[in-house]
Order: C-alpha cells, then sequence, then structure tokens
C-alpha cells in the first residue's frame, strides 16, 4: 500500500506525501446517502422558485444545523414558525415530512465503501469511520433504513454529541475517542467549509463531488483497484 507518488487533484490535500493513509472518516449525507429535502415541497408546489426562495430564506442551513447541533426539532420548528408564520406548513413539514428527504443511499459510492471495507478486513485499512453533522432525532430512520451504517468501526453524529462540523472540537473528538491521528487519515465531505478546518487539522482529504472523483483520489492513494 505504500508508494512515492504526489497528489495532484485539486480534491485532495495539497500535502505531497499521501502514503500514511490508514483510516478513512467519512461524512454520510451528501456522501453516502442522498438528502434533498425538495423531494418534500415538490409536493406543495410546481414552482421550483418558490421552494428555491423557501430554502434560500427560511429553511437555511444555519437554521438546521441548530438540530444538527442537539436542539429538538419542536423548538427549532416553533421558533422559525414566530419568525415566518406565512410558511409555517412548509416549515411544520421540515420535520413531519423528514423521511421523504432522505432519499435512499448513492448507490455507487456505496461501493467504493464495500471495497474499503474489504481493505479493512485484509488489514490494509486501520479502520474507517463516520463524522456526520445529523439530528439525534432523525439519525435513528437512517440506521433502520441503511444496514450498512452499522459497517463502521465508529460513528461521530452531531446530534448526540452536540458539535458539529466545521467546529474544530468535533474532529478533535473523534481522534480522541477512537485514538486516530489525523495525519493517518482521509476526510471525505462534500462541503469545503468542513474540508478546510479538517485541512488546518492536519487530516488528508478529499472534497467529494462525485463517485469517480473519489475513486481517483482513492487510486493515488493505493487504496481502489478494480
Amino acid at each position: 500500500m505504500k508508494s512515492n507518488f504526489k497528489v495532484s487533484s485539486p480534491t485532495s490535500s495539497p500535502r505531497s506525501m499521501v502514503s500514511d493513509v490508514e483510516v478513512i472518516v467519512f461524512d454520510l449525507g451528501g456522501v453516502l446517502l442522498d438528502w434533498d429535502p425538495r423531494e418534500v415541497y415538490r409536493k406543495f408546489t410546481d414552482d421550483e422558485r418558490k421552494i428555491q426562495s423557501f430554502l434560500a430564506e427560511v429553511a437555511v442551513s444555519s437554521w438546521n444545523q441548530r438540530m444538527d447541533a442537539g436542539e429538538t426539532f419542536s423548538s427549532a420548528i416553533e421558533d422559525r414558525i414566530q419568525s415566518y408564520p406565512e410558511w409555517k406548513d412548509w416549515i411544520q413539514a421540515w420535520h413531519r415530512e423528514w423521511p421523504s428527504m432522505l432519499k435512499g443511499v448513492k448507490v455507487d459510492v456505496l461501493q467504493v465503501f464495500r471495497k474499503l471495507i474489504g481493505l479493512r478486513e485484509s488489514g490494509q485499512l486501520k479502520g474507517i469511520y463516520a463524522l456526520s453533522n445529523w439530528s439525534s432525532e432523525t439519525f435513528p430512520i437512517a440506521m433502520s433504513r441503511f444496514p450498512f451504517l452499522d459497517e463502521f468501526d465508529g460513528k461521530l453524529i452531531s446530534g448526540y454529541e452536540r458539535l458539529v462540523k466545521p467546529q474544530p472540537e468535533f474532529y478533535q473528538r473523534l481522534c480522541e475517542r477512537y485514538a486516530l491521528q489525523p495525519e493517518q487519515c482521509l476526510f471525505i465531505d462534500d462541503l469545503s467549509s468542513n474540508i478546510e478546518v479538517a485541512r488546518e487539522l492536519g487530516f488528508h482529504t478529499h472534497w467529494f463531488r462525485d463517485a469517480e472523483m473519489l475513486i481517483q483520489d482513492l487510486r493515488r492513494l493505493g487504496l481502489y483497484t478494480e
């Protein structure tokens, strides 16, 4: 598994040597699982501009992150309705219809995950972990629908930990809990803000866009073969 190549992909860590990667750390939503709230609101309207306006102005990421960080849906939703009463039914649907937002597993990325599981079983990887922003109220839904989530060596879910990416403490807690060294880990996430903090903390990184680009980086690491 050791090699002397350099990483040239723009999605990778800027380090020149990557032969010390022994652990993979996955984000979940947006990487392995497809989550899209637009699926719900298309039941309400066929006006894509209205949906986009709701997501950009009302159901903003900072509000959703409050639930990822441990605030209850009931509290966050009631607070948002106070600010945007005209969107009451749409805001309430954020929890009521949440299972429909979780569209399913990304099959091509799951195949990559399976390859990495095989490397772990053969001793070429020390472990595969998840570090994910996800509410503790809805993560059990994902666990019940997607058995592969049990195959991680460990998972840190923000809603249980009361920390969220890109807070550095969340990454540090992962390392402390599972005795990981950042320089031995490849961190995979679809948000550049999360990638930037991981890189600052010493992780190798892959800014996820699609399965093929991920495979290309894993090949450079000697961690993916046909």
